[in-house]
């Protein structure tokens, strides 16, 4: 990209790579708690995200306090559901089979501790879930935070 298009509002035709990705439902950053499934008339909105690569993209609204270093109440997280690989000390929505969710980090086991989902939160109240359940599996890797300031 040329400096033109920031000085002079020159323009180039440069391919975009918008994408518009579906804010479908809220996820809990608290316990994990239940959360109904969605239809595609269910889609609150579509939200125009720019440079996501390829993925299975979806946005969800924040609901509550365990995640408000990063993403605030009410913050929308974009999550991409392809990458279910957990990386320790990155972002994750889990899903019980039942259908409960929470969004969380993830961290691996280690001086005692088994794996586990941890809040990152100015709130002392929330507390680690252990995440080695068979019946706990990853929605989706938080990939990008959207927030009002």
């Amino acid at each position: 990209m040329r400096a033109g298009w920031i000085l002079y509002g020159e323009s180039e035709n440069l391919e975009r790579s918008d994408i518009d990705v579906p804010l479908v439902s809220m996820v809990s950053a608290t316990n994990l708690r239940d959360q109904d499934g969605v239809s595609e008339h269910e889609i609150i909105r579509r939200i125009k995200v720019g440079e996501l690569p390829k993925g299975d993209w979806v946005a969800l609204q924040v609901e509550g306090d365990s995640m408000n270093r990063i993403a605030p109440d009410g913050a929308i997280i974009l999550v991409d559901r392809s990458d279910d690989v957990l990386l320790d000390g990155r972002y994750y929505v889990f899903v019980l089979d039942g259908g409960a969710a929470t969004f969380k980090m993830y961290r691996r086991a280690s001086n005692g501790y088994p794996n586990r989902m941890v809040p990152y939160s100015t709130n002392p109240d929330h507390m680690a879930i252990p995440a080695d359940r068979d019946d706990l599996y990853v929605f989706g890797r938080v990939k990008r935070i959207i927030q009002d300031v």
